[in-house]
């Protein structure tokens, strides 16, 4: 199975396109929330992602297939671009593109979402004889096309939707990845500079050993410690700090 992009309607503008009727109810929410990760791109940009992408799906649809060929998904798996491409977030690094600068995750998924909106305006604009290169001979023809017609817009749309859910959520991860680890590490910091800071102040070139500094600020400000380490032995990571911050005001 080969996953890449398709021709996209060339009346398809990235961001003014307004959908109506059952593409606007099944393909809107995937639009709307597509563009709005990709807002501040240019044109330039976006046709220049979506060069990126077209190359990516290939490398990703290659490790979804092993995968799938070393049973890692059992018996039946559902296939699309957007989990091809979610192959490649663990060992793809995006920095350093000129024509998609500052490229991320979410831009790649929300490009997709974007492309597959195209797609289908593309495919509702063809005729029967353009797709299938015969004339339409009967009902049954009719019957069967429309079946076709409605199972692969269904599953266009339920690809858009997952590209723009993948998009949502690793930039949700990575905001409160980022937070996360400075909420964590802000009370750390502080703890250690306002130890440091009383060292500097009262210690600072005493007689006490590291160790002996760090039992005597230990004893100072117990509370504050103890509600910030975990270590069984706070006096051994103070005193760390001390060795280390002697060290680099002696260099």
């Amino acid at each position: 199975m080969e996953f890449v992009l398709y021709e996209r309607s060339e009346h398809f503008d990235y961001f003014d396109t307004e959908l109506d009727g059952a593409l606007a109810f099944q393909f809107g929410d995937q639009l709307a929330r597509a563009r709005i990760v990709l807002s501040g791109r240019s044109y330039e940009q976006i046709e220049n992602g979506l060069d990126s992408l077209h190359w990516l799906l290939g490398q990703g649809g290659q490790r979804f297939m092993a995968e799938i060929r070393g049973g890692e998904h059992g018996e039946a798996v559902f296939m699309n671009r957007a989990k091809a491409l979610s192959r490649l977030i663990p060992v793809f690094d995006l920095k350093g593109q000129t024509g998609f600068p500052r490229a991320t995750w979410p831009d790649y998924f929300a490009l997709l979402a974007l492309a597959s909106v195209g797609e289908e305006l593309y495919y509702e604009g063809q005729s029967w004889e353009e797709i299938h290169g015969s004339a339409l001979v009967s009902e049954l023809d009719l019957h069967e096309e429309q079946q076709r017609h409605d199972w692969r817009r269904w599953g266009t749309a339920m690809e858009a939707l997952e590209a723009v859910c993948y998009a949502a959520y690793l930039d949700t991860q990575r905001q409160r990845g980022g937070r996360g680890k400075q909420a964590a590490m802000r009370p750390f910091d502080e703890l250690r500079r306002r130890l440091l800071t009383h060292y500097d102040a009262q210690m600072a070139g005493g007689r006490r050993s590291d160790r002996g500094a760090a039992k005597r600020l230990y004893q100072l400000f117990q509370d504050e410690v103890d509600g910030v380490l975990t270590t069984d032995d706070p006096v051994h990571q103070i005193a760390k700090w001390i060795g280390r911050h002697r060290r680099q005001s002696q260099a």
